[in-house]
């Protein structure tokens, strides 16, 4: 290979990368850790200036561009691991599919011999220079256009988006030697009309199959979306019922004021000081320990803790709260509360089965731990655990139980963090780890409340 044309595959290997690099950095952001996307920009130039410089067949190389493009855009950039696998594979496919427009371009506007199109020489670098400006054209298309329509893929759909991609780039390149061999046996205006349709037919099955993938993709977004909206009622409901228990509360309240306050007056007109005191130190025990108000910069979360305080209390559990953190909690205002809400409820759940009225406590935590954020639930137990292979099985019988917990861990997991419990004879520990967001003053500091 002549050097000229050694350093003209050497600027289409760059060029290329760094389109990658631009269309994933536009659409995913940065990454908050692990490799820098330059750098692995940087690596993915070196491996395919490697790879080029070797005897290996297009096929060969379409598909370690296609493998490498979806593991740099999995591990360098920011975004929901669904989109970085989604753009990943989109990136990953860019080469094929310019590769394949600059042949049929090639086929319609260049009548001869095609059969050196991949060899170095005239032919080769129509093609190549063809295929980065369409390349260049999809990216600044694709990178720029301000919104696309929110869709998530199940698993099964992901694997099959990747397995779609790889028979893809093997039909695109099927497709390309057909069109060689095509060109170079007839030589005739038929067979390049024939060579023309041939791709066309690849393109059209190719546009098919991206098609049904974003069409399961948004029928997955319209379900979440409804269970989205199911759970957002439910909020709404419980904080509704929480407002409505308060209300009834201060009712209870101020009847309760005025007979503590007939007592009294009565106990200090008759000079009875000392029954006064003993009187007046029971009714202050019994609101300090009734009067815990959880107030977080989230109205949602409030009335939640407020509703699950209130009917701890009614039955004879002593929960508390220590709300000691200044970092933003990486959840949405519906997931925060659904995973606190199941953990509470785990932990009442399992302090109505203790006898022991020392061991009905609920304690809760929300604070700092070095980058992460937790929120750790504790809880009194009666030692009564039902463990398979590991995992914690609820005892509860009947549909709707033992959900809970793979929500706590789904909702912990989604947001890059993770779910563990420390189950003993007599305390039962949930926690939650969840990556910081670093921005300060969302919360308040909360101390213990009694």
């Amino acid at each position: 290979m002549n050097m000229h044309w050694f350093l003209w595959g050497i600027l289409l290997t760059a060029m290329e990368i760094f389109l990658k690099y631009y269309l994933l950095e536009r659409r995913l952001g940065s990454g908050k850790n692990g490799m820098k996307p330059i750098v692995g920009a940087l690596i993915i130039f070196i491996l395919m200036a490697v790879f080029r410089s070797m005897p290996v067949n297009s096929s060969f190389l379409l598909g370690i561009n296609f493998l490498v493009t979806i593991g740099y855009a999995y591990a360098t950039f920011g975004s929901g691991q669904i989109a970085r696998i989604v753009w990943g594979c989109f990136a990953g496919l860019l080469p094929a599919i310019t590769d394949t427009l600059a042949v049929l371009i090639a086929e319609t506007f260049h009548y001869g011999d095609l059969s050196g199109m991949w060899s170095p020489g005239s032919v080769w670098f129509y093609i190549t220079a063809t295929s980065l400006m369409i390349e260049i054209i999809i990216v600044l298309t694709a990178a720029n256009i301000k919104s696309y329509s929110t869709y998530s893929l199940t698993v099964r759909q992901l694997l099959f988006l990747v397995g779609m991609s790889a028979v893809s780039i093997i039909a695109l390149n099927l497709q390309m030697e057909i069109v060689s061999t095509l060109a170079n046996m007839l030589g005739t205006q038929k067979a390049q009309y024939e060579a023309v349709f041939v791709s066309l037919c690849f393109l059209i099955i190719l546009t098919a199959l991206i098609f049904l993938v974003y069409s399961l993709g948004k029928q997955s977004q319209k379900t979440i979306e409804k269970t989205l909206e199911a759970r957002q009622e439910h909020l709404e409901k419980e904080y509704y019922r929480s407002n409505e228990v308060s209300v009834n509360a201060l009712r209870g309240l101020r009847h309760d004021i005025s007979t503590h306050m007939h007592v009294m007056k009565r106990l200090m007109d008759e000079g009875r000081t000392e029954e006064l005191r003993e009187y007046f130190d029971s009714v202050e025990n019994q609101y300090r320990k009734s009067s815990a108000l959880f107030l977080t910069e989230d109205t949602m979360l409030n009335a939640l803790l407020t509703s699950k305080q209130m009917t701890a209390q009614n039955s004879h559990i002593n929960m508390q709260l220590s709300y000691a953190t200044k970092r933003r909690i990486p959840l949405s205002t519906a997931d925060l509360c659904s995973l606190m809400g199941n953990m509470i409820d785990n932990a009442m759940d399992a302090c109505k089965k203790v006898t022991d009225e020392k061991l009905r406590y609920i304690d809760i935590s929300v604070g700092d731990r070095g980058e992460m954020i937790y929120i750790k639930v504790k809880n009194g137990s009666d030692g009564t655990y039902h463990i398979v292979d590991g995992e914690l099985q609820t005892t509860k019988t009947g549909t709707g139980h033992g959900i809970g917990l793979k929500r706590i861990r789904s909702i912990a997991e989604s947001a890059g963090g993770f779910f563990d419990i420390n189950p003993r004879p007599d305390v039962f520990t949930a926690i939650v780890m969840l990556p910081s967001e670093q921005k300060e003053g969302d919360h308040r500091d909360q101390n213990r409340h009694n």
